[in-house]
């Protein structure tokens, strides 16, 4: 699947957002990668994510998709 470049995604204070198909990260916040190098990714589970824990702006990786 091939995307155009989107806008990284920034949470106002106070605020969240839903990210569909979520990336799977450690205990210490490191993205998952699988034996071939692709990040690893929980397909058809939601994710919130607060202005709380993602103060800057971050990147939706591939299948990521704000709901």
């Amino acid at each position: 699947m091939v995307t155009k470049p989107t806008n990284m995604v920034k949470i106002a204070p106070n605020s969240f957002c839903i990210i569909k198909n979520p990336i799977c990260t450690d205990e210490a916040g490191n993205i998952e990668r699988n034996s071939f190098g692709e990040v690893t990714v929980r397909f058809e589970e939601l994710e919130i994510r607060t202005s709380n824990e993602y103060s800057d702006p971050f990147p939706l990786y591939p299948y990521e998709v704000l709901h």
